[in-house]
């Protein structure tokens, strides 16, 4: 079994594409994903509780997702 991060895999896409096709045993090719970030607003202003909820996970490991 293989754990994939989606942090991980959205920072750096060809080389987790390459990793997980090494994992696999396939042949590695060169693959272009087919989507692509629609959102283009900042967190803060697209989640209407936003401020909410950093002060609700203020301190815990997720802190750092709502650093704009």
């Amino acid at each position: 079994m293989m754990d994939i991060v989606f942090e991980e895999l959205v920072a750096n896409v060809p080389a987790m594409l390459v990793r997980m096709q090494e994992y696999l045993g396939v042949p590695v090719v060169s693959i272009a994903p087919g989507t692509q970030r629609i959102e283009k607003r900042l967190l803060s202003e697209a989640i209407v509780n936003y401020e909410d909820l950093k002060r609700a996970f203020q301190g815990s490991e997720w802190t750092t997702f709502f650093e704009d």
